[in-house]
């Protein structure tokens, strides 16, 4: 998993999460649709960048490796001398 995209799901809902407060007022109480629209577009570059730092600081899920096979007695020297 790579760094989120900047319109990426999580990104927008992060952002009207964090903006609810001012859309709200924008949209229902009366309030003005320009602030509330400039709030939501700043915190979509806010969440953008916060969880882009934390995708980094998670990095990539490790890679999975097969696992090693026991060795068979068969194949190898007798070594019970």
């Amino acid at each position: 998993m790579g760094r989120p995209g900047l319109l990426s799901a999580p990104v927008l809902l992060g952002a009207v999460l964090v903006s609810s407060p001012a859309l709200w007022r924008g949209l229902v109480d009366g309030g003005s649709p320009t602030v509330a629209l400039t709030r939501f577009l700043v915190s979509i570059g806010l969440c953008w960048v916060a969880l882009s730092v934390v995708a980094a600081l998670v990095g990539p899920p490790p890679r999975r490796t097969p696992e090693a096979e026991p060795a068979s007695d068969a194949d190898g020297p007798d070594r019970s001398e």
